[in-house]
């Protein structure tokens, strides 16, 4: 289904054509009465504004138990006895261990940007792909470059000028690969933005 849309072109700004005019505060208190005859420019501004609320922007996080591991390998963890540092997931210490984060959007919402809070590795990267599938029978197209980490300090890691919008079928999800040899690599969290177009 398509989200209502209201008055994209823009008006002069002043009358007669000023056809969107927000309503004094009072008039927001007490909404209209019975019969009262609405204003056009009034009723305008509610459709404007009910269509950007509708488009808004969203964020969405990811904390680190949504990880999926390939294989077990990878190690989720937190210190419940001193409650030190966030829940994440540690590197295996191997190369080329896969862990993913699926991304659960709506159909109709537009993917913009990811990105993953990380502990880069002391001598070797860890890499994210942004990922969109479709069904079972093909291979996930990669969405945007490969981000690799720079040193071993938290950071982050961000794929944005996506433009993907999640038809029915389809989903995303968001790809690291572990490094050779680091087992200090750690993925705390994912931040994912998104619009309804």
């Amino acid at each position: 289904m398509a989200l209502p849309r209201w008055i994209s072109t823009a008006n002069a700004a002043s009358p007669p054509n000023n056809y969107i005019v927000e309503p004094i505060e009072a008039k927001k208190d007490v909404g209209f009465d019975a019969g009262e005859k609405i204003p056009a420019q009034y009723l305008n501004w509610y459709m404007s504004e009910l269509e950007k609320s509708l488009r808004g922007t969203g964020t969405i996080l990811i904390p680190a138990s949504d990880g999926q591991p390939g294989g077990s390998a990878w190690v989720f963890t937190r210190d419940l006895v001193t409650l030190s540092g966030p829940p994440r997931w540690e590197s295996p210490g191997t190369a080329n261990r896969e862990l993913v984060f699926p991304i659960r959007l709506s159909v109709g919402d537009r993917l913009l940007s990811v990105v993953a809070h990380v502990k880069g590795g002391s001598t070797t990267n860890l890499s994210m792909k942004v990922l969109k599938s479709v069904g079972t029978a093909t291979a996930p197209t990669q969405l945007g470059s490969t981000q690799t980490t720079s040193g071993s300090t938290d950071q982050n890691l961000t794929v944005s000028g996506l433009t993907d919008t999640a038809a029915d079928g389809e989903y995303f999800e968001v790809g690291f690969l572990s490094g050779a040899t680091d087992t200090d690599q750690r993925v705390y969290a994912i931040t994912v933005t998104f619009d309804r177009p």
